[in-house]
């Protein structure tokens, strides 16, 4: 009789697993910086006015427990959200 031993890899990382075990594409992803209340966040544009919260930049540990700004979300860009630019600094686009 023959047994397979399966070994089990658990990965603790931060990080989404399309980054981890993503394939090298020639896809560009538009990011921009967004500023909404006095928090910086990373913003991928989804449509007319409205974009998916990537990242939150804050130094602040409470902002990241608030709800409406959690990756995924998707945000209204109204007239008082600031457009600061993209994740790179400048107007573009950064590839992933």
């Amino acid at each position: 009789m023959i047994t397979k031993e399966v070994l089990t890899l658990v990965l603790y990382t931060p990080m989404p697993p399309e980054l981890i075990w993503a394939t090298e594409s020639n896809e560009t992803m538009t990011l921009q910086e967004v500023e909404h209340q006095g928090v910086t966040l990373i913003v991928q544009p989804t449509g007319m006015n409205t974009g998916r919260i990537v990242q939150i930049k804050s130094t602040d540990p409470y902002v990241f427990l608030k709800q409406e700004y959690q990756p995924g979300r998707t945000i209204f860009f109204g007239p008082e959200l600031e457009l600061k630019g993209d994740a790179t600094g400048a107007l573009g686009s950064t590839p992933f």
